[in-house]
């Protein structure tokens, strides 16, 4: 398994944490999304 470093500043991580506590899904689970997202778009795009 590859690891990934999500690189957030203070604010960032705030608004993620507000987020996921009001839509009530873990941190874990969006950045999972995020980087399956991520992983399934061509290079250069």
């Amino acid at each position: 398994m590859k690891r990934f470093s999500l690189r957030l500043t203070e604010a960032e991580y705030k608004k993620l944490k507000t987020y996921c506590e009001q839509v009530k899904v873990s941190m874990n689970d969006v950045i999972r999304e995020l980087i399956r997202e991520w992983k399934a778009k061509p290079p250069n795009q």
